[in-house]
């Protein structure tokens, strides 16, 4: 961390550098078996979390091309059939029973496509936004997640937009 508080992310998987003013990198509740986690939270809001995730192992070659040709397609909104078709990516965030999905979308961040995830967590009132990215061949994927209480969430998105801004890709 330098001296005011600004963390400057790097070399995290496919982000060569990414800025976060005032962040704090906290340890993770529990170790996964597969795979990395990295978890920051925001300095005047605890409850809100930016998290850093590679699975560990591909995703299976239907998902893998699947994913692929979405992100091929970007800017585009992907249908309800698009989300479960990527279910193995997205997980519980395909099921309206568990997640409040309130944009599915490609995009280019920073001049490389993505796929993001928004919506709620139904059970735990928990506002995220989850970005999907292809981490070399397509069937390797990795995962930044912003989420927290819709107050704290709603208060912080533009500043962890701008965040999102300033990664650069390597």
């Amino acid at each position: 961390m330098s001296a005011t508080g600004n963390i400057e992310l790097t070399d995290q998987g496919q982000i060569a550098r990414m800025t976060l003013p005032g962040w704090e990198e906290v340890d993770t509740d529990s170790k996964p078996t597969m795979g990395t986690v990295r978890k920051f939270q925001h300095p005047g809001f605890p409850d809100v979390r930016l998290l850093f995730m590679y699975r560990g192992r591909p995703v299976s070659e239907r998902s893998a091309t699947i994913f692929d040709s979405v992100l091929n397609k970007a800017p585009y909104h992907l249908s309800v059939s698009d989300q479960w078709d990527l279910v193995e990516l997205i997980r519980d965030m395909a099921s309206p029973d568990y997640f409040n999905v309130l944009a599915a979308r490609t995009e280019t961040l920073r001049g490389r496509p993505v796929l993001i995830v928004e919506g709620r967590w139904k059970n735990e009132g928990i506002d995220e936004t989850h970005i999907f990215i292809k981490a070399g061949e397509a069937e390797f994927v990795q995962e930044i997640s912003f989420l927290g209480p819709s107050e704290s969430y709603l208060r912080c998105i533009s500043e962890i937009k701008k965040c999102f801004q300033s990664i650069e890709w390597i």
